[in-house]
């Protein structure tokens, strides 16, 4: 295991199991009804929806070049939001195929 996919691992393990603890306790459609009662929550919303297609934009440049499927990962980030990416991240790291352009970089 390498670092660039320990930490998101360490990331990914604790916040998915407070996310589906969350989910169990006030449903997976909870985060609305904050977003309808408070300014604040509906700016997280947005600011989140930003980040997400932000993101996703970076995890395709990334999954194209290392000849991997992004649909998953869209479809993973929808329904469960940032879970998705950090999985991406530790997926890639598994199947261990490196981008182009940087394997190129490594071997100089």
């Amino acid at each position: 295991m390498n670092v660039r996919m320990i930490v998101p691992l360490l990331v990914l393990v604790p916040f998915a199991l407070f996310s589906g603890m969350v989910v169990l306790e006030e449903g997976y459609l909870g985060f609305f009804s904050v977003a309808r009662e408070e300014p604040w929550g509906m700016q997280m919303l947005i600011d989140l929806a930003i980040c997400f297609v932000l993101v996703l934009r970076g995890l395709a440049k990334d999954a194209r070049e290392r000849g991997l499927a992004l649909w998953p990962w869209v479809i993973g980030t929808v329904l469960f939001g940032s879970i998705a990416p950090l999985g991406y991240l530790v997926y890639r790291e598994l199947v261990a195929r490196p981008a182009p352009l940087a394997h190129a970089v490594a071997q100089k």
